[in-house]
């Protein structure tokens, strides 16, 4: 038991400074989803209250930002080729298995083709 006060007094066991790390370190390099974020710290045994607290960080604008970053570069190394509808269909089930949300998906997939037009 003192073993644990010395540890958390010194920072060594802190649930919130390590959500927030994790949350900003796997958005940034791999491009998680909110979902994908909060299961992974679920799975780790992080409180509800630190999971929202760090995914309120990692998106402080929403999905919007991380999403058209993760389709642009999956777009890029996708090579294979098909329809429009197959090339969309890949780029759903890449970012749905990255933790996004589908309404997120359909808006970036929208925008991208009114662009494309």
């Amino acid at each position: 038991e003192e073993t644990l006060v010395k540890l958390i007094g010194w920072r060594y066991l802190d649930d919130r400074a390590f959500a927030r790390g994790f949350a900003l370190s796997v958005v940034k390099h791999k491009r998680w989803g909110p979902s994908r974020v909060s299961g992974a710290l679920r799975q780790r045994g992080v409180s509800e209250e630190h999971i929202e607290e760090a995914l309120s960080e990692a998106f402080p604008e929403g999905e919007t930002a991380i999403i058209e970053r993760a389709l642009t570069r999956f777009r890029r190394s996708d090579r294979r080729r098909g329809t429009a509808e197959q090339e969309k269909a890949r780029a759903f089930r890449h970012l749905r298995g990255r933790g996004f949300s589908s309404a997120a998906i359909w808006e970036a997939l929208g925008k991208d083709e009114e662009t494309e037009i």
